[in-house]
Order: C-alpha cells, then structure tokens, then sequence
C-alpha cells in the first residue's frame, strides 16, 4: 500500500513539474503555439460527464478531432498524472483509456475529473468539452438507485449543413435497473427556427438498460441554400420511469449557425456621395438583392440625429432616402457625415450586405473675402508702428481667420543684421468673430534716426489651409516716412 502512495506522489511531482515547464516556455517573448493559427481543427471529449461502474476496471473516454489535417497533440491529466495524446494526419478519434480499483469495499460514489492542459496544445485548437467528470457508481453493496436524468449541456450549436444535430443525454448518480424518460423538439417562438423548414422534429422515449449512463438524440437539420438568421430550437425531457427522476438540465437548446453566403442583402449602392451644402439634402440609394418577401431597415446619420426607416415591399430593389443638409451661412471646411444601416428588430427577411455605411462630403458653399483698405499704406518712422487696415466682405457669419506675413522691399526686416533694420518681420492671424468686418494688423517699426530716404515693404494674407472657400485681395504696400530725411532735405 505504501509504494501505491509513494508512485501516486511521484506521479503528480512530474505533473507538476511538467506544468511549470509549460508555464516558463509560455513567457518566452516570441513564442507562439501552433494550436492558435487560424484554419485549424478542434480537439473536444465527447461529452462532459460520464458514469462508470467500479467493477467495470477501467475508464473509457473518446476524444474527437475535426478535420484531420496534419499531427496535433495535446496533453491530458487523467488518474493522477499528465500524459500526450496524438492524433496522426487523418485521425479524427482517439480513446482515452485508465484503470479503476475495485476494492469490494462500500463507500458511495466518488467523481473523477479527466482534462486537457489547456495551456499546451499542438495543430489544433478546443473544442467544446475540455473536462469529462467521471461519476465511479459504487456497486459494492452501497446505495447506488435509478439515477437522474439530464441533458448534459443548456445550449448546443450546430452548422447547418452538419446534417443532424446530436443531443447527449446523462443518466447521473445511479445507473441500477433499467429507466426511461420522454423527449420531444420544440420551435422556439423567438428564435425563429420551424419544423420541417430547419430541422426536422422528433420524438420518442430513451431507454437506459442497467448500468447504461449514457444516451444520443439525434435531430435532422435541413440545409438549404438561403442566407438565414441563426435560428433556435429546443428538446425537453418528461415523464422519466423506472424510478428515475429528471436532473437539472430539462432543456437543451440547439442554435443552428447558417452557413448561406447573403443573397438577399440590402446595401447601399457603392461609392462615396458629394453634395453642396446649399442643395437641401442627400439622396442615397439604398439597393436589395434578389428579393423575397418584405423587408425594413433602419438608417441614422453619425452626426446631427437624423434617423428613419426603408421599407421594401415583395420584388422592390431600389430605394433612395434624404439626409437633410442644412445651409448655415458660414465659411467652414468640408464637413464628413457618415449613414449606417441597421436591421429593425424582428425582420424575417431583412439582411445587411456590403457596403452598410455610406460617407457623405458636404461642400461649403460659403465664401468670406479679405482685402487690404489700400493698395499702399504710409506710416511716419518716429512713431514706431504702422497700421493697415483689412476689410472683410461676402459674409460676416460664423467666426472666420485669415494669416499674413511680412516681406522686405527697400525697407530691411532685420534678417540680415549687418544691413540694418527698419521695420520687425511679422507673421500671424487675424480673426474675426461674427459679424465683424474691420481689423487692423500692426507692424512695429524701428526708429534708427537716421536720415534716409522712406523705404518700403509688403504684407500679404496666407489663407488656412483647411478653409478652402476664402479668398484673398492683392497684397499692400507700406511706405515707412523717414522724419529725419525730411527734416535735413
């Protein structure tokens, strides 16, 4: 007895040991696990939970791998240690197999946990069932009874064309005699899937014989070549005989995932839209494809709330919508609006295909000019700033901007220090708030006092480069009066 618990402990220091391994390569910067490509094949149990005599000597489990492209491998832990499981290119099943004891001894049923290391997979990815509990029936004289009976699982999904969908069935805590229990398909009001249109209903009764834990009820599901909403049906179980009662999952439901490429999708055509802002509105045409039955969807603008609804009768596969613009009157850059489509909740036959978004460029059409008051300005030297004055015209809405900078003529802007200097080279913005249309730009001169003749320099405007829709006069010219030069000539 005493080597049984030393092998056990060694057993789970290997384990451990190999787990810690794991975890360090795991860290590794660059390293990545083949199991997380995209395309590959998942590697499941077949189910969650299974039940097994004591006196059967060993536990079965089968492994399920689909598409059996390649080598994948994964590591499992079952009876106390760690171990590989490989499926070769091509398998697609693998049998799990370990030990019991049967030590004639009554002692109630125990449960085992069977599980992949879910950090350390190779060619493949999990799939639904990571673990199986094992429930050991203790069939030494101990209280073992009819069981309850349960679905293993509240929700299942299945692919359309996967032909069938299969529902497994547990018998739990007692496998003794033989029990019975009823089963039977149901459409789910809001979920939409119909019998005979998306599977095809059943019903009967399961029959576990003594010692038998588990049953499968397979559901046909009819494949066909329209693009349809993922739909839900559902299978009870009642009236369960032979003593057994139901456990806590009654209902199972089946979510049948379309696998149609959109053949009835409604759109926008392609393309972006342009329009001017004073035009009033938008159209948009909205287009369906290969229509079939009534449909609406909705559409909402990402700015400003603009919402509505399209609504296309049986064989229409055109609509336009219009999307308000309204003309504020003020100079601005070209505003982007962006409409999306929706699916109004409930619409059987309503489906979004490419492209749901449209993008909207609204052209300004509002135009502010700037000029110079004069064409030549002059300023006397000695009083150490010369005013020019701007006017602005077209419109006085909204708040508008417009730059300037200064250029030498005769008269020197300090850049080259050995020349001298005569006036301060300037550059900057002028805005104007609403309403406005007078302001002044102000240059610093410099009196050197020194007599010379009256020199000159420009100014001209530099529009922003995001408004488009201003324009600009010529630029003016400022005469600096020398003072001194006049008072010496």
């Amino acid at each position: 007895m005493e080597d049984v618990v030393v092998m056990q402990k060694l057993k789970m220091r290997i384990f451990c040991l190999l787990a810690c391994l794991l975890a360090v390569t795991l860290l590794i910067p660059g390293f990545q696990l083949e199991a997380h490509a995209a395309g590959q094949s998942e590697i499941s149990f077949e189910t969650n939970f299974v039940s097994v005599k004591e006196s059967a000597g060993t536990v079965k489990l089968k492994v399920f791998r689909t598409n059996g492209a390649g080598t994948a491998k994964v590591v499992y832990f079952a009876n106390g240690g760690g171990l590989w499981l490989t499926f070769a290119p091509g398998e697609t099943s693998k049998t799990i197999s370990f030990p019991l004891k049967d030590d004639t001894v009554a002692q109630g049923n125990r449960l085992l946990k069977v599980y992949f290391v879910t950090s350390y997979i190779e060619g493949a990815v999990f799939g639904p069932n990571t673990s199986v509990n094992v429930e050991v029936l203790d069939d030494d004289g101990g209280p073992i009874g009819p069981g309850k009976i349960q679905f293993g699982s509240p929700n299942i999904k299945v692919q359309e064309n996967a032909g069938a969908a299969s529902l497994i069935v547990q018998r739990r805590g007692g496998t003794t005699g033989e029990v019975t229990v009823n089963y039977k398909t149901h459409a789910d009001y809001y979920q939409g899937a119909k019998d005979g249109v998306d599977y095809e209903g059943v019903s009967g009764t399961l029959v576990f014989a003594d010692g038998e834990s588990l049953k499968t009820i397979k559901v046909p599901i009819i494949d066909n070549d329209n693009y349809d909403h993922n739909r839900t049906f559902y299978l009870s179980l009642t009236n369960p005989a032979g003593g057994a009662n139901l456990g806590e999952i009654r209902d199972q439901y089946v979510q049948i995932t379309n696998d149609d490429p959109i053949t009835n999708g409604i759109r926008f055509a392609p393309g972006d839209v342009q329009v001017n802002e004073n035009q009033g509105y938008a159209a948009i045409d909205v287009l369906r494809d290969q229509p079939s039955g009534a449909a609406t969807v909705s559409y909402a603008t990402s700015k400003y709330n603009h919402r509505g609804t399209v609504r296309f009768e049986e064989g229409e596969t055109k609509k336009t919508i219009q999307i308000p613009i309204i003309d504020d009157g003020i100079p601005e850059a070209n505003e982007i609006l962006i409409v999306s489509l929706s699916i109004v909740s409930g619409e059987k036959y309503a489906y979004l295909s490419s492209p749901s978004t449209v993008r909207i460029e609204i052209v300004d059409n509002d135009t502010a000019h700037f000029e110079f008051k004069s064409k030549t300005n002059y300023a006397m030297e000695e009083t150490g700033m010369a005013y020019i004055t701007v006017i602005r015209s077209g419109t006085s809405k909204g708040r508008v901007s417009v730059g300037y900078t200064t250029a030498p003529v005769s008269a020197k802007d300090g850049s080259n220090p050995s020349n001298g200097i005569d006036f301060i080279q300037m550059k900057g913005t002028l805005t104007f708030d609403v309403g406005e249309t007078v302001k002044n730009i102000q240059i610093p001169l410099v009196d050197d006092s020194i007599r010379e003749y009256n020199e000159k320099f420009r100014i001209h405007f530099t529009p922003n480069a995001w408004i488009d829709n201003i324009t600009v006069g010529t630029f003016t010219e400022v005469v600096i009066l020398d003072q001194d030069h006049l008072t010496n000539s």
